[in-house]
């Protein structure tokens, strides 16, 4: 009689492998997801650039209008001054 002989053998990674997804696919998942979040931090970075642009603006804007007004003061201090002086000069000349 012949003796029959035989290892059983069973994968003890078969619980990892998952046949209903495609390793591709997973990949291709995770860079999108990656490309995604990139391409949102890349907008919010755009975004809060073109605030700080415009708050520059503004602040620029500012900085402007209250140097007009400094100039714009110290000028019209200037012809009161200048109008001071040309009617001091005009009384000297007349004598009185």
């Amino acid at each position: 009689m012949e003796s029959q002989y035989g290892i059983a053998v069973t994968n003890k990674f078969d619980l990892f492998i998952d046949d209903d997804l495609d390793p591709f696919e997973i990949l291709r998942q995770q860079e999108e997801a990656a490309k995604k979040s990139k391409d949102k931090t890349a907008a919010d970075a755009k975004a809060s650039k073109s605030k700080s642009a415009k708050s520059k603006k503004n602040k620029n804007n500012a900085i402007q209008a209250q140097q007009a007004q400094t100039t714009k003061a110290s000028s019209s201090q200037d012809s009161q001054q200048q109008g001071s002086r040309d009617f001091n000069q005009n009384t000297q000349k007349d004598g009185t």
